[in-house]
């Protein structure tokens, strides 16, 4: 049985209304502390697909947040297969996009004068010559198996987080 007197109800109605009224505050607080997060989310899942460092990636990655949403997006520059961890074999260039899944590229070779970059002739003759690259960060975000994960990890740390800031808002009164 909850006894509650004039007084008692009077006071909780206030600190309600306080409360509704700093909700768009707790929303925006709430969306950047995600968007914080959500760097360190879309590496993860991106390193766990692809054989690449999470350092490259945050290169590549910018998270917003813009009032209570959160944006993240990806460089469409390609990245170049060194980053994969790919290196000068006897029969080319071999690299790992995907972990576990080594591939060599026929004729790719690295000059020592462009640091290790690795390049493929595109004609019979000695130039021209092309840059081998990889997906770019953005098209690592859009790939089925890392955007599901991605969006699953966001929307549970997204509802945790605002229920957390709701009930020290609540504290608080």
């Amino acid at each position: 049985m909850i006894r509650a007197d004039t007084a008692g109800v009077g006071n909780l109605g206030r600190d309600l209304l306080r409360v509704a009224r700093d909700a768009p505050k707790v929303f925006e607080q709430a969306a950047q502390s995600v968007a914080r997060a959500s760097g360190t989310e879309a590496k993860r899942e991106t390193t766990a697909i692809y054989a690449i460092k999470q350092s490259r990636v945050a290169e590549g990655l910018t998270s917003v947040a813009k009032g209570s949403d959160v944006i993240t997006t990806g460089k469409a520059k390609g990245i170049t297969l060194q980053s994969f961890g790919g290196r000068q074999t006897a029969k080319g260039y071999a690299a790992a996009v995907r972990k576990g899944r080594r591939k060599v590229i026929r004729g790719g070779f690295t000059p020592t004068k462009f640091a290790g970059v690795p390049f493929k002739r595109e004609g019979p003759a000695r130039l021209p010559i092309q840059v081998l690259y990889g997906p770019s960060v953005a098209s690592m975000l859009r790939n089925r198996e890392v955007s599901e994960r991605f969006v699953l990890r966001q929307s549970i740390r997204a509802r945790d987080e605002l229920t957390r800031r709701i009930f020290r808002e609540l504290k608080a009164r």
